[in-house]
């Protein structure tokens, strides 16, 4: 066994603003390390969240960015627990941005006075830069093209609403891996609370090794919205790939929120980090978020493999955050199955992570956390495993902007290959400081 004292410092800055025709944020964490016994390499982490969406013409254009960076896990058979301070060969410096303007204008006409329909369209485009591959390709990168065009029916079809829309995604310019979709959309409200939604469509798929796919598509998809705390969307329906499910629920009430969500999309390992928050700016609430402590940037969701490939992604997750008195809790379940086309393999990631934190005296505050990564892969000759954390800790707060708190976190690893296997128990001391 291996022990290390591990110096880290780790400022925060995040502020936000919303106005009638701008709204934006950023937030920016840098992670300085020092190995004191050198068992692991000094370095320096970024992690970084940033968007901006500025109103140039009045209804009609609008100017969108979004920026992220993190730290990401290059290969989930790679030895590491839930963050990359022990083991920071295995995970890679990524940054994505992607910038797109929204043109959207009403269609009216023919003699009539409600607006028909409202045009919306909206060309992008996408950069995703990493430090190496799972290959072990130095300079991971991939640069693409986002595009959605769609005409929404107006207030002159409010019993029978419909909608047509086009996306094209070009994941990779260099090597012309896209996925383009049409369908339209005509549904009936049946109530103020329920609507049914019929969409038919085509889809199509385009890889690097000519191995295309495509078909059409249809879907079924029940809409009910009884309160404006609740909303619950179900779908199912057929496409070239197999079943087309769609879920979304959600309940808020003032002292817990539920969510839970079902869908399948075409992806690449740029495409899905770029779309993952890496600092929030909003609670489970709605309220603006706590200040962030460094265990919270610390905790990964299971990643995608960095290799340039595209998959179809089936994608669950379901949370519950709960908040009365003195006690807080919050459990978050994640299911993903990522379809690898050119690889020919498949990948099985659940991913549970709860909460429980009670405030014991005016200044003093616990917390437990229990995580589980359960990872498992198909038509392959790696192995599997599954993997634990636990987590106990203690804050102090001296003073409105000073505290220290004291936790230890233990992780343990079991995969089907026992030279994989690993466990860690981490001892953190640590001090913080809001200006």
């Amino acid at each position: 066994p291996e022990t290390d004292n591990i110096l880290r410092v780790q400022p925060m800055f995040r502020a936000q603003r919303t106005g009638p025709r701008l709204s934006m944020g950023i937030g920016y964490a840098p992670d300085l390390r020092y190995s004191v016994e050198g068992t692991v390499s000094d370095n320096v982490e970024h992690r970084l969240d940033a968007f901006a969406n500025y109103e140039l013409i009045r209804n009609y254009l609008t100017l969108n960015e979004t920026a992220t960076g993190r730290h990401v896990l290059i290969d989930s058979q790679d030895s590491a627990g839930f963050e990359s301070v022990s083991n920071p060969d295995a995970f890679t410096q990524e940054f994505s941005y992607r910038i797109w303007p929204t043109i959207r204008f009403p269609v009216t006409g023919f003699g009539m006075d409600d607006q028909l329909a409202t045009v919306q369209f909206e060309p992008g485009v996408s950069l995703t830069t990493g430090g190496i591959s799972s290959e072990g390709v130095e300079d991971f990168e991939r640069r693409g093209t986002i595009s959605r065009l769609e005409i929404t029916s107006g207030p002159y079809f409010t019993r029978i609403p419909w909608r047509i829309s086009y996306r094209n995604d070009i994941f990779d310019v260099d090597t012309d891996d896209s996925w383009g979709r049409v369908d339209g959309t005509l549904g009936f409200q049946f109530n103020p609370h329920f609507r049914l939604d019929m969409t038919f469509g085509y889809d199509s798929l385009e890889v690097g090794d000519g191995d295309d796919e495509d078909g059409v598509r249809w879907r079924a998809t029940f809409n009910w919205i009884p309160t404006n705390r609740t909303s619950l969307r179900f779908g199912f329906g057929e496409a070239f790939f197999g079943n087309d499910w769609v879920l979304g629920l959600s309940h808020r009430h003032k002292r817990f929120v539920i969510t839970a969500s079902y869908d399948l999309n075409v992806q690449d390992a740029a495409t899905e980090l770029a779309g993952v928050s890496v600092i929030p700016f909003d609670d489970a609430f709605g309220n603006p978020a706590p200040p962030i402590l460094e265990q919270d940037l610390d905790v990964f969701a299971p990643t995608p493999i960095l290799i340039d490939d595209i998959y179809f992604h089936k994608r669950f997750r379901t949370s519950v955050s709960w908040s009365e008195g003195r006690m807080t809790s919050s459990v978050e379940l994640r299911h993903d199955v990522r379809d690898y086309r050119e690889g020919n393999f498949d990948t099985v990631d659940t991913y549970l992570d709860w909460r429980v934190g009670r405030r014991i005296a005016t200044r003093l505050s616990g917390d437990v956390r229990l995580l589980y990564w359960d990872h498992r892969e198909h038509d392959t000759d790696r192995p599997d495993f599954e993997q634990y954390g636990l987590e106990l800790g203690f804050d102090y707060r001296f003073a409105r902007s000073i505290s220290a708190g004291l936790s230890y976190r233990f992780t343990e690893r079991s995969s089907t290959d026992p030279e994989r296997d690993f466990d860690e128990g981490r001892l953190l001391l640590r001090l913080n400081l809001t200006l």
